[in-house]
C-alpha cells in the first residue's frame, strides 16, 4: 500500500510540475503564434491540476517581467518585512 501512494505522488507531481510548465510556456506565447490558441492550450493543461490557475498566473507572471525587482509592483517579491 505504501509503495503504490509514493508512487501516486511521485509520478502526480512529475505531471503536475510538467503540466504547469506547459502553462507557463502558453503564457509567454511560445506554444502558439495565436494568443487565443495559447490561453486555450494553457487552459486545456489546467482541467486536470483540479484548481483554475492558469489565466491568472498569465496575469500575474506577466506583472513580474514587466516590473521586475520593483519593490510593490512585482508580485513575485516578498514583503519587506
Amino acid at each position: 500500500m505504501w509503495l503504490l501512494l509514493l508512487d501516486a505522488y511521485l509520478v502526480g507531481g512529475f505531471f503536475n510540475h510538467t503540466l504547469h510548465c506547459c502553462i507557463h510556456d502558453f503564457t509567454h506565447w511560445c506554444g502558439h503564434p495565436n494568443m487565443t490558441v495559447n490561453k486555450i492550450l494553457a487552459v486545456m493543461c489546467n482541467i486536470p491540476m483540479g484548481i483554475p490557475s492558469a489565466i491568472s498566473f498569465g496575469r500575474y507572471h506577466s506583472d513580474h517581467h514587466n516590473f521586475l525587482n520593483e519593490s510593490k509592483r512585482d508580485p513575485d517579491l516578498p514583503l519587506p518585512w
